[in-house]
C-alpha cells in the first residue's frame, strides 16, 4: 500500500482467513510465474538496481527466490523472507556479496557471504557475514561504519597498522544487540597480533542506518484522540458518585 507517497509493507487488518491459508490451496489461482523486477530502487543517496526474483506468498510471509541486486558495480545474491505477521514480523537474508566497489569506485572489489535476521519491532540484529575478499579502502569504509568517531581504541589500532598491510579477510557476528569483529591482515601488518573485538554495541549503528526504513515500511501505530474533550477526564454531576 501507499501512504503518503511512501511504500508500506501492510499484512492486512487484523489477520484474516486468508492469511493462514496453505500456499498450495490458493496458488492455482495465482500466476505460477510470480517475480518481481525494478530498474533503479533510491533509499538516503543510496541506489540499488536493477533488481530480479522470483516471489513465494505463503500467509503473511513474502519470500523472494534467486534475488539480483545490482549495487555499486557488483551484485548482492541470495534469498530474501519478510514475514509480515503483527507483532512478530522479521526480515532474513540469505546470500552472497560479489565484485562490490567502494564508495569512490576503483578497481578493487570486495566479495562476501552473510546470513543474517532482522526484527523490525526491536531493532534486533543476529546472524553472521564473511568478507572474503576486500580491498583496503572497503576495510577502513567497515571499521568507519563501525565506529565513526574513532572511540574505539581496538579499531583505532587496525587503522594505524593497516596502511603497512592487507586485510585477507574479516568476520562480523550480532548477537543480542552486540557485535563480535575479527580481522586478518597481510604483509608487514601481519607481525602485528589483532585479537577479536568483542561487544561492539550496535544499537547505535541500527537507530542510524536501520530506523528510517523501519519507520516507513513498518509503521507503528499511535493513538488517536479526536479532540480535547477526548484527553480530559469525564466530570460526575455535582452531588453524585463518580
Amino acid at each position: 500500500t501507499l501512504v503518503e507517497g511512501s511504500p508500506v509493507l501492510d499484512p492486512g487488518v487484523g489477520v484474516a482467513p486468508m492469511s493462514r491459508a496453505r500456499f498450495p490451496d490458493v496458488q492455482p489461482f495465482l500466476n505460477t510465474d510470480a517475480f518481481v523486477t525494478s530498474q533503479r530502487i533510491v533509499w538516503q543517496g543510496s541506489t540499488l538496481g536493477p533488481l530480479a526474483g522470483n516471489v513465494r506468498i505463503a500467509g503473511t510471509t513474502v519470500r523472494i527466490d534467486r534475488l539480483q541486486i545490482g549495487y555499486r558495480g557488483g551484485e548482492l545474491t541470495g534469498q530474501l523472507e519478510l514475514d509480515l505477521m503483527p507483532g512478530s514480523s522479521h526480515i532474513a537474508f540469505r546470500g552472497n556479496a560479489t565484485g562490490i566497489h567502494t564508495e569512490h569506485g576503483g578497481d578493487e572489489v570486495l566479495d562476501a557471504n552473510m546470513a543474517i535476521r532482522f526484527v523490525p519491532e526491536t531493532l534486533a540484529l543476529d546472524g553472521s557475514m564473511h568478507l572474503v575478499r576486500m580491498s583496503r579502502e572497503h576495510l577502513r569504509e567497515l571499521i568507519d561504519t563501525l565506529d565513526p568517531y574513532h572511540e574505539n581504541t581496538d579499531l583505532n589500532t587496525i587503522r594505524s597498522v593497516l596502511r603497512l598491510g592487507y586485510p585477507r579477510f574479516a568476520r562480523l557476528v550480532a548477537s543480542e544487540g552486540l557485535l563480535d569483529f575479527e580481522v586478518a591482515l597481510g604483509g608487514l601488518a601481519s607481525a602485528i597480533r589483532i585479537d577479536a573485538i568483542r561487544a561492539i554495541p550496535i544499537a547505535p549503528l541500527l537507530d542510524e542506518y536501520a530506523a528510517p526504513l523501519v519507520e516507513t515500511l513498518f509503521p507503528r501505530d499511535r493513538p488517536h484522540v479526536a479532540g480535547p474533550e477526548a484527553a480530559a477526564p469525564s466530570e460526575s454531576p455535582r452531588g453524585t458518585a463518580p
